[in-house]
């Protein structure tokens, strides 16, 4: 039978195929914006610190004059970091605040941050009014910082640009669409200036700017379908992570490498460069080290499961199958944190993906139990992949649920095992050809006859003959 693995490795035998997960890029790559007009609203907090003045706050307002689409003001009432028992929670509370704050002026962005001795330098942190998605491409967290000099000439203002709109997330279509065009111009101007920054910076500046860029180029990379910028991206997280140190800096460190690791997992997925995708699988890794489940529980879990996708696809292309239990481990590791409740396509996708991951363990190491746990999953996962509101997701499940079952019939002798594979796998065709989905139609349609054929082939309707144990021939 044909599968993702399969094709990825070359052929497997006795296994019916679990339908191809959309590539990591076109998931999150996607429209941007609608049409329309609207001015972007930011709002910028009074820089705290024993050094910052008046006129620093006021430098930051004065550097979005002009700018057609944006309007910038200063923030009316005061905003600081709200007290916590650590750096990490007390980011989560102001980033909230913050959030607040720009729901109640339905504004778009809060730009907050500090003037620490000796007062050169100004730490500029960023809070859009709605949470982006951990998996977006160059998402700028809570922990993220600019660190720009107070007295910064016009030049480097592009940088600041670029950066608040990258940002960003407008609050209306009409705000998405002017950002959507703004924010090329402003990545354009910004890029001549990373190239040729002032001597006088230091090197945690140089590195901040290089970083942020990272996440501005990414996240163009995204709007605009350009697969070419994901390469400059990773260059400049490359080039902020050379300066800036996990002991120092270890939030900030960490949101550079998930972000590092995301764009080399999608650049990987779209080339097939195994040591990209070792790469991006180090990056999550090192990026885990820091964060904390209790700390930034969505951050924590979107690495979590973005780092089971790596693993389970090197897997594919290096046949360490060590390599499939720790992606098994990571998509449980995350569900401990996605719910149906509250995150529930998340909950759902993993669910999913471990079902993938689960099956293929319990096939290696002959153990009926873990495919069920696979079997389990995708049945949970159905409860939001349903047929009316997503079908082609329910169709990709149904397709691996009948994989899972086609497995467990094997395993444990249940015919009706086969038979709720027949069953899977039927849907599966049906809505795949509604939809014209030609290539998920042709799998499910030969998943669906090698499972009749072992039905045919089987003895007692309560067993597998032992004939039907063998492996069955792979379509090409």
């Amino acid at each position: 039978m044909e599968s993702q693995r399969a094709r990825e490795t070359g052929g497997e035998r006795g296994r019916p195929a679990s339908s191809r997960r959309p590539g990591l890029f076109s998931r999150l790559f996607g429209r941007f914006g609608a049409g329309g007009d609207g001015r972007l609203d930011i709002r910028v907090a009074t820089l705290t610190g024993s050094e910052a003045s008046d006129e620093d706050t006021l430098r930051l307002v004065r550097a979005f004059d002009g700018r057609p689409g944006i309007r910038a003001r200063r923030l009316s009432q005061p905003f600081t970091l709200e007290p916590a028992i650590d750096e990490a929670q007390a980011l989560a509370a102001t980033a909230a605040a913050g959030r607040r704050i720009l729901a109640q002026n339905r504004a778009d962005l809060l730009i907050w941050g500090e003037v620490p001795s000796p007062g050169t330098t100004a730490n500029l942190k960023f809070i859009p009014a709605a949470i982006r998605g951990e998996e977006q491409l160059g998402s700028i967290g809570p922990a993220s910082t600019l660190s720009l000099p107070v007295t910064f000439e016009s030049d480097l203002a592009e940088v600041l640009i670029a950066v608040s709109l990258s940002a960003t997330t407008p609050v209306t279509e009409a705000r998405a669409a002017g950002l959507a065009k703004m924010l090329p111009f402003a990545f354009e101007s910004a890029m001549a200036v990373v190239g040729q920054l002032p001597s006088e910076l230091t090197a945690r500046e140089r590195a901040t700017f290089h970083a942020c860029m990272g996440d501005v180029t990414a996240r163009l990379a995204a709007m605009r379908n350009e697969t070419a910028l994901l390469e400059p991206a990773c260059e400049h997280y490359a080039l902020g992570l050379k300066s800036l140190s996990k002991d120092e800096v270890p939030l900030h460190w960490a949101t550079i490498q998930k972000n590092l690791g995301l764009a080399l997992l999608v650049q990987a997925d779209l080339d097939g460069d195994t040591a990209r995708l070792e790469a991006g699988i180090d990056a999550l890794r090192a990026a885990l080290q820091v964060l904390a489940r209790n700390r930034f529980p969505r951050t924590w879990a979107a690495a979590q499961k973005q780092l089971g996708e790596a693993l389970y696809r090197l897997d594919a292309k290096t046949g360490d199958h060590e390599l499939i239990k720790h992606a098994v481990a990571a998509y449980q590791a995350a569900l401990q944190v996605y719910s149906r409740s509250e995150t529930p396509n998340q909950w759902a996708e993993t669910l999913h993906n471990f079902a993938l991951a689960a099956q293929l363990l319990g096939e290696q190491v002959q153990n009926a139990e873990v495919i069920e746990k696979a079997v389990d999953a995708c049945r949970a996962a159905l409860a939001v992949r349903t047929r009316e509101e997503a079908p082609l997701l329910w169709a990709a499940t149904q397709n691996t649920l009948g994989s899972a079952l086609f497995l467990l019939a094997k395993q444990s002798r249940k015919g009706e095992a086969l038979d709720d594979a027949e069953e899977a796998f039927s849907g599966a065709v049906e809505v795949y050809t509604v939809h014209g989905v030609e290539a998920g139609a042709q799998i499910a349609e030969r998943n669906l006859a090698r499972v009749r054929q072992m039905i045919e082939r089987r003895g007692p309707r309560d067993s597998v003959s032992p004939r039907g144990e063998t492996a069955l021939p792979n379509d090409h």
